[in-house]
Order: structure tokens, then C-alpha cells, then sequence
């Protein structure tokens, strides 16, 4: 019989460094720290060739990463605080979705937190954000495939050889 997978925290010890290093990192956001220096605005006018153009799209798109990319620990750290599930859609369901949403409402908080005269944030203003967490859940759920806590060497080597099947001789 195999071992029940436990449904407890899997350490105290891992389950408080996760949460501290979440805390923590959720502090430095708020503070402002590895935010991006922000692009100058240009008008759409002012674009008088393609090279132009060129440049401030690529300019956007590494604001737009840097942004994502800054709140991809928040969905890491999530996942390491929850215990391990025994095969990948239990994993999917009681880890990853979980993780997922610790982190998307930790993303909104700092983003809140950030600028909190604005208001609670909108869709628009949390989408690079919870982008970001989704891509460190994806990380952190793709470094735990295979470590959960399965059949043991010992139960796989117990099985029988699989049988012979007959064959019937043609007479």
C-alpha cells in the first residue's frame, strides 16, 4: 500500500522562509525598488520613421518585461509555502492555482500600496503584474514536478513481471 501524501504544511521551517521571503518581497515592490525608470511619453505625431517607432516599441516591451519580471518571485515563493501533492493535476489544483491567487492578491496589494490616492487597481493596471506571477508559479511548479512524495523504489521493484500471453498454434 502506498504512503498517504500529507496534507499538512510540509515544513514550518520551508512554510516560514516562503513567507518571509514573499513578505519581504512584497516590501521591497512597495518601497519602489526594481521599479522601471519609466519611458518618456511620445505622441504618435512624432513618429517620422520606422526606426522611430521601432525604438520606442522595443523600449515598451522591455518596461512591460521588467515590469512582469518584478513580481515573478511573488508566484515562486507562493508555491514553495504549500505542501506537494502526489501527481500532477492534484498538484495543478491544491499547489499551482492556490500559489496563484496568494500571489495575484499579493500582486494587488502592492500595486495598491504603490499608489494608494488612485484607488484599488483596475484590470489594466494588474495585468503585467499578475502575468508576472503566473510565469513564477510556471517556474516554481515546473522545478517540483517529480518530487512528490510517491510509490517508494521498493514498492516498484515488488511488482510481479508482467504474464506471458499464450499463443494459439494454427493447426
Amino acid at each position: 500500500m502506498l504512503p498517504a501524501p500529507s496534507r499538512k504544511l510540509s515544513s514550518p521551517l520551508i512554510f516560514g522562509l516562503c513567507l518571509a521571503a514573499l513578505v519581504l518581497w512584497a516590501g521591497i515592490l512597495i518601497r519602489g525598488g526594481f521599479a522601471p525608470q519609466g519611458m518618456a511619453s511620445v505622441s504618435i505625431w512624432q513618429f517620422h520613421s520606422v526606426a522611430a517607432a521601432r525604438g520606442s516599441l522595443l523600449q515598451l516591451l522591455l518596461v512591460a518585461c521588467t515590469l512582469a519580471v518584478r513580481f515573478a518571485p511573488l508566484g515562486f515563493a507562493a508555491v514553495f509555502m504549500l505542501p506537494d501533492r502526489p501527481n500532477w493535476i492534484r498538484r495543478a489544483l491544491f499547489v499551482g492555482l492556490p500559489a496563484f491567487l496568494i500571489g495575484v492578491a499579493t500582486a494587488v496589494v502592492v500595486v495598491w500600496r504603490g499608489d494608494p490616492a488612485a484607488g484599488l487597481p483596475g484590470l489594466s493596471d494588474v495585468f503585467l503584474p499578475v502575468a508576472g506571477v503566473w510565469a513564477g508559479v510556471q517556474v516554481a511548479m515546473s522545478l517540483r514536478r517529480g518530487k512528490s512524495p510517491g510509490p517508494s523504489a521498493a514498492m516498484k521493484s515488488s511488482r510481479s513481471p508482467p504474464r506471458k500471453k499464450w499463443r494459439v498454434a494454427k493447426s
